[in-house]
């Protein structure tokens, strides 16, 4: 768990804010570490959570990695998930979780693992909201040394 706890080191750098009728969703974006990859051949899975249910998607694209593109990303594509707001939900604030399994490899080390990690924030429902954009989420990745 304390482990669980130390990898789990993404960071909410935003909030946005979201209505009912127009709502932007979660931009969910993972930042750039120099010698940090991605592994192509499995994508990095995401489950978002709010009050209205969970929803999976997979952060699959990105910039391919100079020297060896065929097996690594060295940057994700951000993923935009649409919230599954129903539209009579009542105004006011609402929590979103974020977790997400990455697939990273230190290429000075050259050493691969899997890396759980999970951030959270909140939206806002109703006429108050501003509707500015979505909800952004951004996943600080530690490079592996000192593991």
């Amino acid at each position: 768990m304390r482990l669980a706890r130390y990898w789990a080191v993404a960071t909410l750098l935003c909030l946005g804010t979201a209505q009912a009728a127009s709502v932007q969703g979660v931009l969910i974006q993972v930042e750039r570490m120099p010698g940090l990859t991605f592994n192509r051949q499995v994508p990095s899975t995401v489950t978002l959570t709010t009050p209205w249910g969970t929803q999976t998607a997979s952060l699959s694209g990105g910039t391919l990695y100079a020297s060896d593109p065929q097996h690594y990303w060295a940057t994700l594509t951000p993923l935009r998930v649409r919230l599954n707001v129903p539209a009579d939900a009542a105004a006011g604030h609402y929590p979103v979780s974020v977790r997400t399994t990455l697939y990273v490899c230190d290429q000075n080390l050259h050493l691969c693992t899997v890396r759980p990690t999970a951030t959270q924030g909140q939206f806002e429902v109703g006429a108050a909201a501003s509707g500015n954009g979505p909800l952004t989420l951004t996943l600080k990745v530690p490079g592996l040394r000192g593991f």
